[in-house]
C-alpha cells in the first residue's frame, strides 16, 4: 500500500493491459475512432503518428484506420464509422493508395450530411477485409436529406434492387488521379478519366493570397475613393508604377457563372508593402498569411468559389485582378480559356466533381485532375458561345449598382413613355437574356456530352434556378430605381454622364446640368411635407426630369402601387412613408455582400423612433463642417417648424371642436411633443459630435467611419 504500489496498481498495470490488448491480432476490430485534425494534435502525438502511421497523419480517425488494419489477422475484418473525407480529399490520397494495395472495402454506406440530428457531419460507415480484390457493396444515401430518411432508404436498398446500391472493386479506383473512392461511377466515366488528359496539362490552378486580416486589407469597392482603384493593371511591375492603392480582388462569392462577383478590392499599394510587413510581424508569433502565387496576379483567369454548398459557379476574370483562397483561379492560354470555361460550366462537372471531391470545398487539385478533351472540331463554336455567355452575364451584372461598370439604371437606359412601359420593356429584355443564356448553356452541354461520349449518363438540360442572370422583378427594380435617384441627388451619378461620376476627390457641380446634385450634401426625410427641398420633392423632380411633367402623376402612382399603397394614402404619401420607414434598410441591403455585412454609402442621421429628424448624407462627400451644418441648418429648422405647428395645435384646442376633431388634434399634440422631446435629446448628442469636427478617411471603409458617428446615425440592422 505504498504510494509506489498504488501508482503501480492504478496507472501502470492498466497501461500494461491496454498495451497487451493492442499488441494482439484479432479476427474482428470494430470502433468509432476519435476525430481530430492534425493541427489540433499535440507535438508528441503528431510526431508519433508521422513515425508510425504516416499515410494516416491527416486526422486521428485515419490513423485509426491503419492501426485497426495492423490489429487484425490476414483476412480479418474491420468495422468503422468515420467522416467520409478520407474517400475523396487530396490530403488522404496516400492513405487511399495504401488501402488499395493491401485491403478491400467489403461494404460501405455513405450517409447524407445531416444524417444525425445532433450534428451535421459527412459520415460513412464501412467494413474492411485484410485481403485484396474482394468486390464490395456500397449504398449511397447522400442524396436523401434528413435523418429520418436514412434508415428507410438503407433498408430499401438492402431489400430491393435500387439505383443507389453499387458494387465495386478497389482496382476500379486507380483510374482517377488521387484514387478517390468513387464507387458509383460507370465504366464509361472510368474510361473518360483513364484515357483523357487532365486540366493541369493545359493550365495551372492556384490559390491566391491570404491577408490574415481582411478587415484591414479588404474593402467592398464602393466604400473607397474610386480614384484610388486600379482595374487595369497587367502585371506586378505595372501596378507598382501606377501607384494606386486598391486593386480588384476575386474572393469567390455566391453561386454565379460566366461573369460577376466583382465586389472586393485589396490594398496592394507599392507591391503590397503594408501587407508584407504585417505578415512578417505575424509570422514571428505564429503561422500567418502569405502573398501566394504572386506571379499570377493581374492575369486573365478562370475563377470559382472555394466553398460551394449548392452548384459550382465558374467565371471569367479579365486581366487586372488579384485573387485569394476563396476565389481560387485557373490560368491557361488565351486560346484555350473560353473552351475550358465552357467545359467547367457544363453538367459534366457536376458528375466529375462528385468523383474528385463531393465535399463543399472545391480545391485547386480537384480542378486540376478533371479530364479535359479538347476537340478542335467544336472548339470555335464553343469559344463563340462562351464569349456570348460572358457578355450576357456581364450585361446583367452591370445593370445593378454593385458593379463598378454600372452606367445607368435600366429605367433610364431603356426609357419609354412612362415607367410602367419602361418596366415592360426591361422585363422583355431580361426574359430574352435569360432564355438566350439557358439555350446557350444547353447547347454547350450537348456538345461536351457528345465529345465525352456520355449521352446516356448526363442530361443536357439546365434548371431555371441554375441560370445566374436576373429576371425583372417589379418590386426590386422600383426600389433600385429609387436608390439610383438618390445617387443622382447626391451627385454619385449624373443624368449627363454614364457611370460613376463622383466617389471621392474634388466635387464638380458643372457635371450635373440636366438634374442638379444637392449643393450641401444634406437631404432631409420628413413624414410630412415641411420643406420644399426634402427627399420626396427631390424625387418628384427627378421623375419629372427623366420622364417629363405630363406623365409625372401616373409615374408616381405606378411607383406607389409597387411600394404597397394603402387605400387611404395618396401616391405621394406612400412614397414619403417608404422614405421614412423603409428606404434606409433597403439601401443597406443593396450595399451588402455575404460575409461582409452591410456597408451603406448614404448615411442616415436619425433622432429615433418618433421620426423627429432624419437626414441623408453621402459618405464620399463628407467633411468636418457637415455635422455642424446639419444641426444648425436642418435640425434646428425642423425644431422651429414643430414648435410653430404645436402652437397652432394648442390654439385649436381652445376652440369649440367636435369630439372627433378634438381627439385628432390631441393625438397631433402628443406626436409633436414627442418629436420635440426626441429632437431635444438628439440635439445634445449631435452637438457633442459636431464640436469635435471629426474627419474620416475613405480608405478606412464604411464600418470604421460609421462607428465614429454611431450615436447619431441610424442603427444598421
Amino acid at each position: 500500500n505504498t504510494i509506489f504500489g498504488i501508482e503501480l496498481r492504478e496507472k501502470v498495470i492498466p497501461l500494461i493491459k491496454q498495451a497487451k490488448i493492442l499488441s494482439k491480432k484479432y479476427d474482428v476490430v470494430i470502433t468509432n475512432p476519435p476525430y481530430m485534425g492534425e493541427k489540433y494534435m499535440s507535438g508528441i502525438v503528431k510526431n508519433y503518428i508521422k513515425n508510425n502511421y504516416y499515410t494516416g497523419r491527416s486526422d486521428m480517425f485515419s490513423t485509426f484506420i491503419l492501426c485497426c488494419c495492423n490489429m487484425v489477422i490476414q483476412q480479418g475484418n474491420i468495422g468503422l464509422i468515420t467522416p467520409y473525407s478520407w474517400m475523396f480529399l487530396d490530403s488522404y490520397k496516400e492513405l487511399r493508395y495504401d488501402m488499395i494495395k493491401n485491403i478491400s472495402i467489403t461494404s460501405l454506406v455513405q450517409l447524407e450530411y445531416n444524417s444525425f440530428e445532433a450534428a451535421a457531419l459527412p459520415v460513412c460507415t464501412f467494413c474492411l477485409k485484410k485481403e485484396k480484390n474482394v468486390i464490395g457493396s456500397y449504398i449511397r444515401l447522400s442524396d436523401f436529406t434528413g435523418p429520418e430518411n436514412q434508415p428507410i432508404k438503407l433498408l430499401e436498398a438492402l431489400n430491393n434492387k435500387v439505383n443507389y446500391y453499387y458494387h465495386s472493386n478497389m482496382e476500379d479506383y486507380t483510374c482517377v488521379s488521387g484514387n478517390p473512392i468513387a464507387y458509383w461511377i460507370s465504366s464509361n466515366i472510368r474510361n473518360v478519366f483513364k484515357n483523357s488528359k487532365t486540366i493541369n496539362e493545359y493550365g495551372i490552378a492556384r490559390q491566391g493570397m491570404t491577408t490574415s486580416d481582411n478587415k484591414r486589407f479588404l474593402r467592398l469597392w464602393f466604400e473607397v475613393n474610386r480614384n484610388k482603384i486600379d482595374c487595369s493593371a497587367t502585371s506586378i511591375e505595372n501596378a507598382k508604377i501606377r501607384q494606386k492603392k486598391w486593386f480588384p480582388y476575386n474572393k469567390g462569392g455566391k453561386f454565379r457563372k460566366w461573369y460577376g462577383n466583382n465586389e472586393y478590392v485589396v490594398n496592394f499599394y507599392n507591391d503590397g508593402e503594408e501587407m508584407e510587413e504585417f505578415h512578417k510581424e505575424l509570422n514571428k508569433k505564429s503561422s500567418g498569411g502569405r502573398i501566394k502565387s504572386k506571379e499570377y496576379y493581374f492575369k486573365e483567369a478562370i475563377t470559382w468559389t472555394f466553398i460551394s454548398s449548392t452548384s459550382f459557379g465558374v467565371r471569367y476574370s479579365k486581366s487586372g485582378a488579384i485573387f485569394d483562397v476563396a476565389g481560387s483561379s485557373l490560368f491557361t492560354t488565351h486560346t484555350n480559356i473560353y473552351y475550358i470555361l465552357g467545359f467547367l460550366c457544363t453538367n459534366l462537372i457536376k458528375i466529375f466533381n462528385q468523383i474528385t471531391n463531393p465535399t463543399m470545398n472545391v480545391q485547386t487539385s480537384n480542378i486540376s485532375q478533371l479530364p479535359l478533351i479538347i476537340d478542335n472540331k467544336y472548339k470555335e463554336e464553343v469559344d463563340e458561345i462562351v464569349k456570348q455567355n460572358i457578355e450576357i452575364s456581364k450585361n446583367d451584372w452591370d445593370s445593378y449598382e454593385i458593379s463598378w461598370d454600372f452606367k445607368e439604371h435600366p429605367f433610364v437606359k431603356y426609357k419609354q413613355f412612362n415607367i410602367e412601359e419602361t418596366y415592360k420593356k426591361w422585363n422583355d429584355i431580361t426574359k430574352e437574356r435569360f432564355k438566350q443564356l439557358k439555350s446557350n448553356e444547353e447547347k454547350i452541354n450537348k456538345i461536351f456530352i457528345n465529345i465525352y461520349g456520355l449521352q446516356n449518363e448526363v442530361d443536357f438540360k439546365i434548371n431555371d434556378d441554375e441560370i445566374t442572370v436576373k429576371l425583372a422583378n417589379i418590386t426590386r427594380d422600383v426600389k433600385t430605381f429609387i436608390n439610383y435617384a438618390v445617387g443622382c441627388m447626391f451627385g454619385r451619378y449624373s443624368l449627363d454622364e454614364p457611370g460613376l461620376v463622383y466617389a471621392g476627390g474634388e466635387f464638380d457641380e458643372s457635371k450635373y446640368k440636366t438634374y442638379k446634385a444637392d449643393i450641401d450634401n444634406i437631404i432631409p426625410i420628413t413624414d410630412e411635407s415641411y420643406f420644399g427641398d426634402d427627399i420626396v420633392e427631390r424625387f418628384k423632380k427627378f421623375i419629372e426630369v427623366v420622364y417629363g411633367k405630363e406623365t409625372l402623376n401616373e409615374n408616381l402612382d405606378f411607383i406607389a402601387e409597387t411600394l404597397g399603397k394603402k387605400r387611404t394614402e395618396t401616391s405621394e404619401d406612400t412614397i414619403r412613408r417608404y422614405f421614412v420607414n423603409d428606404f434606409y434598410a433597403e439601401h443597406c441591403d443593396l450595399c451588402s455582400v455575404i460575409g461582409s455585412g452591410k456597408r451603406p454609402i448614404y448615411w442616415l442621421f436619425d433622432s429615433g423612433k418618433k421620426n423627429g429628424f432624419k437626414a441623408l448624407i453621402y459618405m464620399h462627400r463628407y467633411n468636418e463642417n457637415l455635422i455642424p451644418k446639419i444641426r444648425l441648418d436642418y435640425l434646428h429648422r425642423i425644431q422651429k417648424t414643430y414648435e410653430n405647428l404645436l402652437n397652432d395645435v394648442n390654439y385649436k384646442l381652445t376652440m369649440d371642436l367636435s369630439m372627433q376633431e378634438k381627439k385628432f388634434v390631441q393625438l397631433r399634440q402628443i406626436d409633436l411633443n414627442a418629436k420635440l422631446q426626441e429632437i431635444k435629446e438628439y440635439d445634445e448628442k449631435i452637438a457633442h459630435i459636431a464640436n469635435q469636427r471629426i474627419s474620416i478617411d475613405l480608405d478606412d471603409g464604411v464600418i470604421v467611419n460609421y462607428d465614429k458617428f454611431k450615436d447619431i446615425l441610424a442603427k444598421i440592422k
